[in-house]
């Protein structure tokens, strides 16, 4: 099944991943016609989601688009 968060401030772009302390990260961006990846983590106050960014992806200085794979060790 799935559940509607309504809008969260970004669109996913790629993966998503839970860390052993229960915080979710996602890539994606702030538009829905982009393909720039950013990560961002995904809180809630309340039942209310809220993504807030943390960084682009890049490699040798470029935007990487559609990461796919986020993981944690």
């Amino acid at each position: 099944s799935k559940t509607d968060l309504g809008d969260i401030g970004a669109y996913s772009t790629g993966d998503m991943a839970v860390s052993s302390t229960g915080q979710i990260y996602f890539v994606g961006s702030t538009s829905s016609n982009s393909t720039a990846s950013k990560l961002y983590k995904l809180t809630f106050k309340g039942t209310t989601p809220k993504a807030t960014l943390i960084g682009s992806i890049k490699k040798n200085g470029n935007s990487l688009s559609g990461v796919y794979g986020l993981t944690f060790d």
